[in-house]
């Protein structure tokens, strides 16, 4: 009997994890050899969907910025739901992806925007699911719109959407004088 591809990537999604730490990880190392500077983003969204809505989302971010502007980083966050109707969703979901983009910098006003995405997993505790797909998208400056979206087996409509507006804080060590 044939599988269909959801029934084969929740079986392989652990497969498909270590295959992008393995690929993160060669991605870090090239981009090791170029002049690169580390920061750490912690950010808070109030965000709104249709099964987890409204909610609030902690995260932290730990990255890269290259010469060029670009940016990626291993995130690490958390969405609280603050009212909603399906149990599966009572206790939140923790996350961890990896995201990438780019910074649009204009100089003379003191601007910096960015737009990016980024694929991950979360980590959830119910029916014996363990393990939901993740993508973001993102745009905007240290307010941004984000939109993250998780497949969910056990739901009906199967896709989980969180959209809302994410305020972040990049610093990098770099900034300060260590002498």
């Amino acid at each position: 009997m044939k599988e269909g591809f959801r029934t084969f990537f929740l079986k392989n999604v652990k497969k498909s994890s270590v295959a992008g730490v393995v690929i993160v990880t060669m991605a870090t190392v090239t981009l090791a050899r170029i002049a690169v500077t580390p920061y750490i983003s912690p950010g808070i969204e109030i965000g709104f969907g249709k099964v987890i809505s409204p909610s609030i989302t902690t995260k932290i971010s730990i990255g890269i910025n290259t010469p060029g502007f670009q940016f990626v980083n291993l995130t690490y966050g958390r969405i609280f739901t603050i009212k909603t109707n399906v149990p599966q969703m009572k206790n939140g979901i923790r996350f961890l992806e990896v995201e990438g983009g780019t910074l649009i910098m204009i100089p003379e006003v003191f601007f910096i925007a960015m737009a990016g995405g980024g694929a991950g997993v979360a980590f959830h505790n119910d029916n014996g699911v363990k393990i939901l797909p993740k993508i973001s998208l993102f745009g905007g400056s240290v307010l941004s719109f984000r939109t993250d979206l998780f497949w969910h087996p056990k739901l009906k409509s199967h896709a989980i959407w969180n959209h809302g507006l994410m305020l972040v804080a990049p610093v990098s060590p770099l900034f300060f004088d260590w002498d």
